[in-house]
């Protein structure tokens, strides 16, 4: 790393006062290389599983995963679903579901016949059915019912025209589907289906984009926010569950988990406890993962703290991996001259992205390209190679970036750039305090942007205000998370959260609205968009959307896509300053398993690099917990020492 920049942006954190919605308060990351672990109580660890987590504090934490907030960091030991699923590598293998086949107009899933919940009721198909009546998820938009046959069979009936058979399973694998004991909540369910069919007599031909096609009338609606409503407010103490691991206690600062004595495979599971711990301040974290009181951690801290910790406890390893999203900053379209797409084009060049990465996550990828839309570690095998060839290339090089700016009348007058008014703009960039992150890239950002001419400042608000702030087109720019796949990673899922997800709102799009029941105006939540493709014709990113999963030519879906992606990246509504990496941490001494790249542990100083062999990639994918939507491989794969 360049020592005078990190100097220089360290010294920025220091000192840097944080936007709240009250008082300032100082960020100093150099606590988290020397505080001490903070005290806790004592408790076995030769058997337990720890890490550091977060839930809602008790009274809050109840049973009901989908009330107040749900269960937290524990979740994902608590739920099972149809299939485990790896986000990052979109590998899925069968957890309830014993197998599964396909037919031209269904998907039928077969369940475990052991499969129990933690009361010891049998998990059947009612469960998986009551999931869906309470819980309309993305695939729900592309059914028109789901049956059960008999208690081990599950039937998804899909619309027509159907999804492909791979986006079909994609589509089911990205849901927990078992977090609903129909035994406990089936009044809810059986209500909510009453009220389905209610309004599915009343809807005239199939509704795209609607939870089973159905149009639901305001009388409906209401009466089904009301059984919603009383579902979540149906709370035990604890929850009854269908993984692997039980809630035994849980107070402000411990939760400790036990294995759930009903659990279908716990011939397999590993750790007698898992005992997770909810620490506020992340120097503290870091604290206890040095000195050795955390088994697992996730993430990857600056350079200088990272080398700390492994230099501090020769029993910790540092695993990279790819992250499904890239740290990047939005436009605001719908301020000037943010609205000007030559203007945005022109800004593209004035950032040195890796010099954003070094602070940001030095681990991190820059991409050659602009934000695209889809991740930058999937566009090789995205987007063919004659339309990667074709693609503007937004490297550094503020002599376009002046070039640019001067045709659109832009003047530089001492060293500072003018408006064709000739008015001296000053640009606000939002960053969410809490996200150390994206404030160090936006810090980094600003200062290029000033260095460049162009006076902005970052903003670091309350993250009680930030998001909003940003979708309600506060900022001129906003630091987030852009080119990300939140769900399975593909072109698709990820296009799908930038234009019909939240960044559309930061973006500022005008949204499409259509006319309801009554004959009021309906917010659609599609963006009212121009693009402009590869053959120089518009592109409607609605529509690649709408029939992308629809779509069974994988022919035809490459040229969707290369024409959607091209359009994107022309069209530049953010900068993709670098794809994040994050990382898994062990403590070897206290677990055992068959890690990956052992043999060369000593070579990289326990600080192992991405993966190269598939192999190695898989398994260290599958070591970060929010790297799937219900991923415990921890407890499966791995033993107390």
């Amino acid at each position: 790393m360049n020592k005078p920049l990190l100097s220089m942006v360290m010294g920025l954190a220091v000192s840097m006062m944080i936007v709240g919605c009250s008082t300032s308060k100082q960020v100093n990351l150099v606590q988290i290389s020397s505080s001490s672990p903070p005290t806790h109580p004592k408790y076995d660890t030769s058997e337990s599983f720890s890490f550091s987590g977060s839930w809602p504090m008790p009274p809050q934490f109840q049973g009901n995963p989908f009330s107040s907030g749900g269960q937290g960091s524990a979740q994902t030991f608590e739920f099972d679903a149809l299939f485990q699923y790896t986000r990052t590598t979109k590998n899925f293998v069968n957890e309830l579901a014993q197998s599964y086949t396909n037919t031209p107009t269904q998907t039928i899933i077969h369940l475990r016949k052991n499969a129990r919940w933690s009361d010891g009721s049998p998990l059947t198909s009612k469960d998986i059915w009551a999931y869906y009546m309470l819980q309309y998820t993305q695939v729900t938009d592309y059914l028109t019912s789901i049956q059960t046959p008999n208690p081990h069979t599950v039937v998804f009936n899909w619309a027509q025209p159907t999804p492909y058979n791979q986006m079909r399973l994609l589509l089911i694998a990205q849901d927990t589907q078992g977090m609903i004991p129909y035994h406990i909540y089936g009044k809810y369910a059986d209500r909510a289906a009453q009220l389905m069919d209610e309004a599915r007599k009343e809807t005239k031909k199939w509704v795209p984009n609607n939870a089973f096609g159905l149009q639901i009338p305001t009388n409906i609606q209401k009466k089904m926010t009301q059984n919603y409503a009383a579902f979540t407010s149906d709370t035990p103490k604890l929850p009854i569950c269908s993984g692997a691991y039980i809630v035994k206690s849980v107070n402000n600062t411990d939760l400790i988990m036990v294995q759930n004595p009903y659990y279908w495979d716990r011939k397999d599971v590993k750790f007698k406890e898992v005992w997770i711990k909810q620490i506020q301040q992340v120097p503290a974290q870091w604290a206890m993962l040095k000195s050795g009181q955390l088994d697992y951690y996730d993430g990857t801290p600056p350079q200088d703290v990272l080398m700390s910790a492994l230099a501090s406890n020769p029993d910790l390893v540092h695993f990279q991996m790819d992250d499904a999203a890239s740290i990047g900053m939005y436009f605001n379209i719908r301020k000037k001259p943010f609205n000007n797409e030559k203007f945005r084009q022109a800004l593209a060049y004035v950032f040195q992205r890796g010099k954003i990465r070094d602070v940001g996550n030095y681990y991190g990828i820059p991409s050659q390209y602009n934000m695209s839309g889809i991740l930058p570690s999937t566009m090789n095998q995205a987007v063919s190679p004659q339309t990667r060839a074709k693609m503007t290339k937004y490297t550094y090089d503020p002599n376009k970036a002046t070039q640019m700016l001067e045709q659109l009348g832009w003047k530089k007058v001492k060293g500072t750039w003018h408006e064709p008014n000739g008015k001296v703009p000053h640009f606000i960039i939002g960053a969410n305090s809490s996200w150390m992150p994206g404030v160090l890239s936006g810090e980094v950002a600003a200062e290029q942007l000033k260095a460049f001419g162009i006076p902005a400042q970052l903003i670091a608000a309350d993250p009680s205000i930030e998001p909003t702030n940003a979708q309600n087109g506060k900022y001129d720019m906003s630091i987030d998370w852009v080119d990300a796949a939140f769900g399975f990673t593909s072109s698709w899922n990820a296009l799908d959260y930038m234009f019909w997800g939240v960044p559309r709102q930061e973006i500022g799009f005008s949204d499409i609205t259509k006319k309801g029941p009554a004959g009021n105006q309906i917010d659609t939540g599609h963006p009212q968009v121009k693009l402009t493709g590869l053959d120089g014709e518009s592109v409607d990113v609605n529509q690649y959307l709408n029939d992308y999963p629809i779509t069974h030519s994988a022919a035809k879906r490459q040229e969707m896509t290369d024409n959607v992606v091209y359009a994107v990246n022309q069209a530049c509504f953010g900068i993709d300053f670098f794809q994040n990496v994050t990382g898994a941490w062990a403590n070897v001494k206290m677990l055992g398993g068959h890690w990956p790249m052992k043999n060369e542990w000593q070579k990289y100083g326990r600080n192992l690099p991405l993966p190269t062999n598939e192999k190695d990639y898989l398994q260290i994918a599958n070591m970060n917990l929010a790297n799937g939507t219900f991923c415990i491989n921890w407890v499966f794969d791995y033993w107390p020492n």
